[in-house]
């Protein structure tokens, strides 16, 4: 929406992963959770951890971390009470765990833990994703590679935002005598 006041298309930023009207683009460097969710702030207007909905997203984060050689991610879930995970834009519960394995809350339909995963009595802890793009509790201290998420909202192609025509020209240079 910032490109089209400006005539121009909307894209992601150079080194992500565009799914949808989503991008997913990796931090640049490991942080501990609380600062890995504060560093995808930064990237721009509506820019979070990532929230993965479904397996094309999880796909796109599962390529990022793969690619930047790490050996885990921060995503953007938070166990927020004990056993109870949200996702920390939406501050939704998105699976509560239990003895039995534990289940996704509606509207919610996808998760990818992995076996044995998230640990029972899980508080503050933070959703972290593996190289084979399965998800595990990881203390929120540990500073981990991250994936951020957000819109479209870079210039793409990169355009000048003016064009010189021949009486700008004119002015310019009469100005410059």
């Amino acid at each position: 929406t910032e490109c089209a006041a400006q005539g121009q298309s909307c894209g992601c930023p150079e080194g992500s992963e565009e799914v949808g009207s989503k991008c997913y683009t990796p931090g640049d460097r490991r942080m501990d959770f609380n600062n890995a969710a504060f560093a995808c702030n930064l990237v721009g207007t509506d820019w979070n951890l990532i929230q993965v909905d479904d397996a094309s997203e999880n796909t796109a984060a599962e390529t990022l971390v793969r690619n930047a050689s790490a050996s885990g991610a921060w995503l953007g879930g938070i166990a927020g009470g004990v056993d109870q995970w949200i996702w920390r834009a939406s501050a939704e519960t998105f699976f509560l765990n239990d003895g039995s394995g534990g289940a996704l809350q509606p509207p919610y339909t996808y998760e990818n833990w992995g076996t044995g995963e998230p640990e029972l009595g899980a508080f503050g802890r933070g959703l972290a994703m593996d190289t084979n793009g399965e998800w595990y509790d990881e203390a929120s201290e540990s500073e981990l590679m991250f994936v951020c998420e957000g819109p479209r909202s870079f210039l793409a192609p990169r355009l000048p935002t003016f064009q010189w025509d021949a009486m700008l020209v004119e002015v310019c240079v009469l100005a410059a005598l």
